[in-house]
Parts: structure tokens; C-alpha cells; sequence
């Protein structure tokens, strides 16, 4: 009961519905503001108006429940794919159990019934299999910019892959100067999901103005 209403404590969480329903309800993603008197007919930027449509699809079945239920599941399916992507790793229960304490204690603030969590899901999807990219996997390569896609549609959080697959470029970029052995492949794949998925982020209702907003 008392994280049900956490959830659902934040003021945005009532707007996010509002727009998603709108969307749900007439059919179309508003590219103008219609939902402010002082601002109306403005232009407006939705950057998460897939992940609002879902939120509303949620509230219209089940109401401020469904709601509650869809961000719990949000936070509990990203959760258990860290604590799985640790344990493969280490082999240790209590290594990734105590790290999955440790987010729970970090995250546990803003826990909040807004798109953000579909970045959480998301995010917990994308690194793994960025480091398996890089450490050469050619499998997953076309993953990507299928995810991104999905993701720059749902909120603005999209970034932090783009930055994800910088950093691995970065990496190889400093074992290569390092005249460490580098894996070509790697840096094929790695440039292949970098530039598909900065491509792709552009598929969405305000095109590179999603980029303006979340940057602005």
C-alpha cells in the first residue's frame, strides 16, 4: 500500500496519463500543445509519447492500479536482468544480491509511475549486450538499432545507449593506442550499432527536435 502511493505521488504521473490518453483515445501523437490554455496551439515535443500511450492503455484497464502495477513490473523486470547479468558473471548470490540492495537503496526515491522506468528497462537490456559487442559477439549486432528505436520513442533516457557505445568506442580507441591486441570486429560492430541507432533515433514524431528537447 505505502509503495503503491509512492508511485503515484508525483504530479507529472497525472500528465503523462492525460497526454497518453489523448493519443489513445483521438488516434494521433499531438505535435501541438492542446492541453494548456496559455499555451495552446505551441509547439510541443513528446518525447515519451509511446511510453504515455502505454501508461494510459494501463490507467484505462485497471485505472490508478494498473498504473501502480505496470511501473512495479518496469522496475522488476530491469532489476532481476542486473542481478541475472551479475550472477552470470560473478557466480556469487551474495555479490549480486547486495548490488541489487544497493540499487534498490539508490533508485528507491524516485520510484515514480513516469516513463523514466522504460529507460531503467531498457538500460539493463542495452549494456550487456553492448560488452558482449565489444568483446566481439557479431549475433546481437542488429539488436541495437531495433532497441533504439523502441527506446527514443519511449523517453528521452535513449541518450545514455548512444553515450553506452561511446565509451566502449573510447575503449578500444585507448587499447589500440596502448598497442594492446584489439579486436577489428569489434570496432566494425561497435561503429555498425553506433551510427544505426544515432539513425534511427531520428524515427520519431519530432524528428531531430526530440534531440533539441532532451539536450535543451
Amino acid at each position: 500500500m505505502m509503495l503503491g502511493s509512492r508511485f503515484i505521488g508525483d504530479g507529472d504521473t497525472g500528465r503523462h496519463i492525460v497526454v497518453g490518453k489523448h493519443i489513445v483515445t483521438e488516434y494521433y501523437i499531438p505535435t501541438v500543445n492542446v492541453f494548456s490554455h496559455t499555451m495552446s496551439g505551441l509547439s510541443l515535443t513528446t518525447t515519451e509519447w509511446l511510453s504515455e500511450a502505454i501508461f494510459a492503455v494501463a490507467y484505462l484497464a485497471m485505472g490508478l492500479n494498473g498504473v501502480v502495477l505496470l511501473s512495479a513490473l518496469l522496475i522488476g523486470i530491469a532489476f532481476a536482468l542486473v542481478f541475472q547479468d551479475t550472477f552470470q558473471n560473478s557466480q556469487s548470490f551474495i555479490l549480486s544480491f547486495g548490488l541489487i540492495l544497493l540499487i534498490v537503496l539508490a533508485t528507491l526515491f524516485h520510484w515514480l509511475a513516469r516513463p523514466h522506468l522504460f529507460s531503467w528497462l531498457l538500460f539493463a537490456i542495452w549494456l550487456p549486450r553492448m560488452d558482449q559487442l565489444a568483446r566481439g559477439d557479431t549475433r546481437n549486432v542488429w539488436q541495437f538499432p531495433l532497441l533504439m528505436l523502441l527506446w527514443a520513442n519511449l523517453h528521452g533516457g535513449f541518450v545514455l545507449g548512444i553515450l553506452v557505445c561511446g565509451a566502449y568506442l573510447a575503449g578500444w580507441l585507448v587499447e589500440y593506442l596502448q598497442k594492446e591486441v584489439v579486436s577489428v570486429i569489434a570496432l566494425k560492430n561497435l561503429l555498425i550499432a553506433g551510427i544505426s541507432s544515432l539513425l534511427v533515433a531520428l524515427v520519431n514524431p519530432s524528428g531531430i527536435g526530440l534531440w533539441n528537447n532532451v539536450f535543451g
